[in-house]
């Protein structure tokens, strides 16, 4: 388990629990309002003379972002770049973050590289999991600096704590308040290599690892950790014994779950629509009976596996006294492998088809219905909702429990959706006229 700083960690609970309530509001409401989508193949582009009055969602390639935006921005591509404003919070995913622009709110960045340029304003917080976190010289934080990477350089100015854990970390610039680095020192007998790291952009500059922090720049406590190499030893859960290449590894999970629930999510939606939508009727009007229901079948489960396991061994031997021990073999063998197929279903229907029904209604609450008129509005509300959802799951415990809440809401809807008939509405009013 990846646990950080107290501050740390207190602030990126609260951060993303309040995504998280907002998203679930959002999901079992009828939405106020719709979100401005920009999509672009390659490039997707907000001009420096438009306005956009709501909250944006923008993918493409290329990312830039020049007008100004009123609202909160998801955006996602290859390379993210923002030089205009954002009167809200932007949330970036990412290999190459450039923000060069004016953000009123918070940053937070799951980027391969997130770095804040010379002209950079950010009024809030700078949360980055990524490779490589940089803050130029002239750029601002209004509040604290939050990194969980390889390698940190901070040149700017951040108006509060600045906060690492990672491998290497420099400080040129000043912080207002607390400096809280731990760095840890890798292995001495490794290859020389970045490990995981194989693409780097060549304007970014690789720090060997360590720390190095100017004097006179720190306006409150400074406390640097550099956690020995201990060959040999059973890692620990505590912060300690981490450093930025397990941390890329926990991310690298993420985003390869991340694709298998899109590509599952994707095939659900393009081949059985119809029955997604039951599904998801099933999360929204029973939310309460939805949850329940999935809690009776994960509890019921393993009683039912061990009664159809005797089940198919009595047939086997019925069939093998019949037929003087010519069927038992084949009743035995196919028997097992239905059960066993029927368990795999029972998994992937929880761990991934549950997970994508969930994202895609997210996704299409955020984005607003008119965005399932075509296919590419609903790989566009799945892409989105997904999101959300990985950005949760990358906090500890908080991303286990919303897991564990889902999976149980899509077997009981999948439950109800399958056993349970729904009345007509036509019906339902007769009875309450009665």
């Amino acid at each position: 388990m990846l646990h950080s700083p107290k501050a740390l960690r207190v602030l990126s609970i609260f951060a993303i629990s309040v995504i998280l309530f907002s998203a679930l509001a959002l999901s079992f409401a009828s939405p106020a309002r719709a979100a401005e989508i920009v999509t672009g193949d390659p490039d997707a582009l907000v001009p420096a003379d438009q306005v956009i009055d709501d909250d944006l969602v923008i993918t493409g390639q290329n990312v830039r972002i020049e007008g100004t935006v009123y609202g909160d921005v998801f955006a996602a591509g290859s390379q993210v770049e923002v030089t205009g404003t954002i009167d809200g919070n932007l949330f970036v995913g990412s290999q190459l973050f450039i923000n060069n622009g004016t953000v009123n709110g918070s940053v937070y960045s799951f980027s391969y590289v997130t770095n804040t340029g010379p002209a950079a304003f950010v009024a809030d917080n700078l949360i980055g999991f990524a490779f490589s976190v940089a803050t130029e010289e002239g750029s601002f934080v209004g509040r604290s600096v939050y990194a969980l990477a390889y390698q940190a350089i901070i040149s700017g100015q951040v108006a509060r704590d600045v906060t690492f854990n990672g491998a290497a970390f420099r400080l040129n610039g000043n912080v207002g308040r607390n400096l809280t680095v731990q760095v840890a020192e890798p292995n001495p007998d490794a290859p020389a290599g970045y490990g995981p790291w194989m693409w780097v952009p060549g304007n970014v500059e690789f720090i060997q690892p360590g720390y190095e922090v100017a004097e006179g720049i720190v306006g409150g406590e400074t406390d640097i950790q550099v956690i020995p190499y201990t060959p040999d030893s059973v890692p620990s859960v505590e912060p300690t014994t981490l450093w930025g290449f397990a941390v890329a590894s926990w991310i690298f999970n993420r985003v390869g779950e991340f694709i298998s629930l899109f590509l599952v999510g994707a095939l659900l939606f393009l081949l059985w629509p119809a029955q997604m939508r039951r599904m998801e009727e099933q999360m929204t009007r029973h939310p309460w009976r939805s949850l329940g229901l999935g809690f009776l079948t994960a509890f019921l489960f393993p009683f039912v596996f061990v009664l159809a396991a005797l089940i198919i061994i009595m047939l086997g031997i019925l069939f093998g006294v019949i037929s003087l021990g010519q069927l038992a073999g084949p009743v035995l063998v196919i028997g097992f492998l239905l059960l066993g197929l029927a368990t795999v279903v029972f998994f992937i229907a929880g761990l991934l088809a549950a997970k994508a029904i969930f994202g895609h209604l997210v996704g299409s609450r955020l984005l607003q219905s008119s965005v399932e008129d075509n296919r590419w509005g609903m790989l566009l509300a799945l892409l989105v909702g997904l999101l959300l959802y990985e950005v949760v799951a990358l906090v500890p415990i908080l991303g286990w429990l919303v897991a564990l809440v889902v999976i149980l809401l899509g077997w009981g809807a999948m439950a109800g959706a399958l056993w349970i008939k729904e009345a007509k509405p036509q019906a339902r009013k007769a009875r309450k006229a009665r």
